[in-house]
């Protein structure tokens, strides 16, 4: 398995979040970053910016990023609440709609 490729271990669940909060986080991460940007920003200003916003922790253990693709992805359209599951190194937001699989950074 490369790196960065989807988990080989089990994920076991750890819990759920509020569907219409990781909307909001998601909402919220897209302003900060927009109201952040000067004009014209060099690519290393987006990429520090994008950083700092989405490696935010919105819940123990889960970073805005992960709001931020399962409602990109439309996962978070009409539901209530999201599954979390984890193992040492990857979590995932888990929908009726579909699933985000985010990677702990490493320390």
């Amino acid at each position: 398995m490369g790196r960065g490729a989807a988990p080989e271990q089990r994920l076991g669940p750890v819990g759920a979040l509020d569907a219409p909060s990781l909307e909001r986080a998601a909402r919220e991460g897209i302003e900060r970053i927009a109201a952040a940007l000067p004009a014209n920003p060099g690519d290393a200003v987006v990429r520090a910016v994008r950083r700092r916003v989405w490696g935010a922790e919105i819940a123990p253990g889960v970073p805005a990023a992960a709001a931020f693709a399962a409602e990109a992805l439309g996962f978070l359209r009409e539901e209530r609440e999201v599954a979390v599951s984890a193992s040492l190194t990857w979590l995932r937001l888990s929908t009726g709609r579909g699933h985000t699989i985010v990677r702990e950074p490493m320390g």
